[in-house]
Order: structure tokens, then C-alpha cells, then sequence
């Protein structure tokens, strides 16, 4: 997920997320989990909240703990 790497140092980078409040609700998959992750570097607070509880995967589940 090289887009969301840049993304994510570019957040970083600027800061334009600081202090904001995110809500996702996405499927769990790994590229979902690369999203959040981009979110919280850009400074941002996430809440996430899978559409299907039933279908995520638990790998994802363990990196976004």
C-alpha cells in the first residue's frame, strides 16, 4: 500500500490532522487498517468501527489494538 504510505508521511509531515475526530466504518481488512493508521499519523483521532464485526480479519483486529 505505497499510496497510503505516502499519504500517511505527508499527513504526518504537514499536520493538517491535528486534533480532529474521525469516524470509519469500513470493512477490516488490511487496507482498511493501513487507512486508520494513515489517519492517526496525520494526527487525527479515529474511532473505528467495522460494517461487518462478523468479517474481520484477526490480524487486523490485532494491529489496530
Amino acid at each position: 500500500m505505497p499510496v497510503l504510505r505516502r499519504v500517511a508521511d505527508r499527513l504526518e509531515a504537514g499536520g493538517q490532522l491535528g486534533g480532529a475526530r474521525v469516524g470509519v466504518c469500513l470493512h477490516g481488512t488490511a487496507e482498511t487498517a493501513a487507512l486508520v493508521r494513515a489517519l492517526v499519523r496525520g494526527g487525527s483521532t479515529v474511532d473505528f468501527v467495522p460494517s461487518n464485526p462478523l468479517a474481520v480479519h484477526a490480524e487486523v483486529a490485532a494491529a489496530l489494538q
